[in-house]
């Protein structure tokens, strides 16, 4: 009896549900240079063993079709999409990952939240970005490390809108989740030519970095999250109005009314003079 064991390549194609070891035994029978091979039409008969692929968990930023676009992201099982393998030990934020199908998509990216559970909770909420260049903007990240050994975070921000992650440089902030970490911290820088409007953020933390570096394929372990994000700018208006009438040696008041028309808010402090 000839025993041996099989190292199981991780990660397997995003669609994969299981994996399926043939294996086959060649020998010379002693006579006339006879070979023997067992099973007689390899691979497969008896010499298969399957092994069934982990749950895992998927993007759910919009992917209405194949191919990238605005508002168009690789995000499906099907379209090579973000996947990890489940494990307790490495994830984004404190809630318990829930598996998909890899079929999860929605303009909103909260397909995956209404799954399950809503276990979307790396990050709260996502800083004000205006269409300014050359702004930092730091994304506090919740993590869960508990696998004894750094794993890497990285953070992609759909900047110019055109549906893909990371094709230019400020959209990709990479940072080490070391043993342990409850929390990390993404930044990024705006590149110039930014519009106002909706835009997506994908989030992948996984032990292996080589897994992670791109937005897109599978991961042996960890997490993957998207969020949808506002670009925006502040708007200011100043109004002044009263009421009655203003009387020679008399009193009066105005009111100084400030108002932000725009879709997102300031940062520090407003003077009126």
């Amino acid at each position: 009896v000839v025993t041996f064991q099989v190292r199981v390549n991780n990660p397997f194609p995003s669609t994969a549900t299981s994996v399926t070891n043939q294996g086959f035994a060649e020998y010379d029978s002693g006579s006339s240079e006879t070979r023997i091979t067992v099973p007689s039409a390899p691979p497969g008969g008896s010499g298969s063993t399957a092994v069934t692929v982990g749950n895992r968990d998927f993007g759910d930023a919009p992917d209405t079709g194949s191919g990238t676009g605005a508002g168009n992201y690789q995000t499906l099982g099907s379209d090579n999409g973000p996947s990890h393998t489940l494990t307790a030990t490495l994830k984004l934020g404190l809630a318990t990952t829930d598996a998909d199908s890899g079929a999860l998509q929605s303009a909103a990216a909260d397909a995956d939240d209404a799954n399950a559970t809503d276990d979307e909770d790396g990050v709260t909420s996502f800083p004000y970005i205006g269409t300014a260049s050359g702004q930092t903007v730091t994304v506090p990240v919740s993590v869960t490390n508990a696998t004894g050994a750094a794993a890497t975070l990285v953070g992609y921000l759909d900047f110019n809108k055109n549906g893909v992650f990371g094709d230019v440089a400020a959209e990709v902030s990479t940072v080490t989740a070391a043993a342990g970490a409850t929390s990390a911290t993404l930044s990024f820088t705006t590149p110039t030519g930014l519009t106002a409007g909706p835009t997506y953020a994908r989030l992948r933390i996984g032990s292996t970095a080589g897994q992670v570096a791109s937005s897109v394929g599978a991961a042996s372990n960890g997490e993957v999250e998207d969020y949808l994000v506002t670009i925006g700018s502040p708007d200011l208006t100043i109004s002044k109005t009263h009421t009655g009438n203003f009387t020679r040696g008399g009193t009066g008041a105005y009111t100084i009314t400030v108002n932000n028309a725009g879709n997102q808010p300031t940062s520090g402090a407003i003077t009126v003079t």
